[in-house]
């Protein structure tokens, strides 16, 4: 990856950390993004990237644009949502621990496809993600099910 666009990718991930805890521009969303809850999320799944990470020993490591993909993903698409007070399902310990262990399923297929690249990018984070859809945890919550 052009370094530029690795340096890129990093304030990109401040960027949408910081977006979090400033607040939003439009007033409607400010109850579902600005909160606690919003915030205790990201650091879920922000600790949830960095343990599958360490997981791979340092045979592998993850580029920015693969960290950032995993970050906003995760968290707009699973935790965010779980942890709003009016989710029909708790945001509690034991989905934490599954957002750990489907985050580190989708870490360690993206690595595989990696093959004998040190670097993940985002497109082997997404490959892998598909690989591995259907035995992840996070398809018992029925988040994306139809009514």
């Amino acid at each position: 990856m052009d370094r530029r666009f690795h340096i890129i990718y990093q304030e990109l991930i401040e960027l949408y950390r910081a977006s979090l805890a400033t607040g939003s521009r439009f007033p409607f969303l400010e109850r579902r993004i600005r909160s606690e809850a919003s915030l205790k999320s990201l650091a879920i799944v922000t600790e949830a990237v960095d343990q599958a990470v360490s997981s791979l020993e340092g045979k592998y490591s993850l580029r920015a644009d693969a960290y950032l993909f995993l970050i906003v993903n995760i968290h707009q698409m699973v935790a965010l949502p779980l942890a709003q007070h009016d989710s029909p399902v708790v945001l509690n310990d034991e989905i934490e621990q599954g957002i750990r262990r489907d985050t580190e399923t989708i870490i360690r297929m993206a690595a595989e496809s990696a093959g004998d690249r040190h670097d993940i990018p985002a497109s082997h984070v997404l490959w892998g993600a598909s690989k591995v859809l259907n035995e992840l945890n996070l398809k018992s919550w029925r988040i994306w099910d139809r009514d």
